[in-house]
């Protein structure tokens, strides 16, 4: 019906449409604190794959109440090469401020999750996230690269 965008909300397909809204990492950083869960979104405006990524979190987050804080990674490139960020997208996951650890099966364990994702993964993660604010595991795990 027509008032259930107003009462619902956007759907996922059309938060999938939406444009993320950037701020500055001091911004992001800062503000971790005042949320449960949290993700901070490195992401390359002019690159697909990360472009990609900016829209599945707008699509996946909201419904699992997780707040997410996208950063241009080129606006932002002297700050991220400082902390070991050279790619993009780049995902980083805080619980209750806390930044958590992601393990994937083929590399060392890292504070980031870098590259595509599917939409299945993200929601892992983003779970993974969600529980760790009760259950103060510090690690999540993600798959491999398909």
């Amino acid at each position: 019906p027509e008032w259930a965008g107003r009462v619902l909300g956007p759907s996922p397909r059309e938060r999938l449409m939406e444009e993320p809204q950037y701020v500055p990492f001091t911004h992001a950083e800062a503000s971790l604190g005042s949320y449960e869960v949290a993700v901070i979104a490195l992401i390359s405006t002019w690159y697909g794959p990360a472009q990609l990524a900016a829209r599945q979190l707008l699509a996946a987050a909201p419904p699992l109440g997780v707040q997410v804080f996208f950063v241009d990674a080129d606006a932002e490139a002297k700050k991220l090469h400082q902390l070991g960020i050279w790619s993009s997208p780049a995902l980083l996951f805080f619980a209750r401020g806390v930044q958590l650890t992601v393990q994937r099966p083929e590399t060392d364990d890292a504070n980031k999750y870098v590259g595509s994702i599917s939409m299945n993964e993200l929601d892992s993660l983003l779970n993974q996230t969600r529980d760790a604010c009760s259950t103060g595991q510090t690690v999540i795990h993600a798959g491999a690269h398909k």
